[in-house]
C-alpha cells in the first residue's frame, strides 16, 4: 500500500486531468499487484479490505473522469485514505 499511497502523494490534485487520469491507472496497476500478492489473514486482513472498499472506486473514477473539480475530490478522498492506513497500518 505504501507504493499506492507514494503514488499520490508524489501528485497533485491541481494537475491536469490527463495527468490525473494516467494516476488512476497507475494505482489500479499497483492495487492488483498488492491484491495478488496478498497473504495476510486475520483481523488485519480484513480491515484491509475495508479500507479497499473505499480506494477501489475512487480509483477507477480516477481513471476516467474528465471533470476537473470531479478528479479534484477524488484525489483529495485518496489522500485523506492515504492518512487513514497510515493511522492503522505499518
Amino acid at each position: 500500500m505504501g507504493r499506492l499511497f507514494a503514488l499520490v502523494a508524489e501528485s497533485s490534485g491541481e494537475s491536469p486531468s490527463a495527468e490525473l487520469n494516467a494516476l488512476g491507472r497507475a494505482m489500479q496497476e499497483e492495487l492488483g499487484i498488492l491484491v495478488s500478492g496478498c497473504r495476510m489473514t486475520g483481523p488485519g486482513h480484513d480491515q484491509l479490505h475495508i479500507l479497499l472498499e473505499e480506494i477501489f472506486p475512487r480509483v477507477t473514477l480516477l481513471q476516467s473522469a474528465a471533470e476537473p473539480n470531479a478528479l479534484r475530490e477524488t484525489w483529495w478522498e485518496l489522500m485523506k485514505l492515504s492518512g487513514e492506513y497510515s493511522r492503522y497500518f505499518e
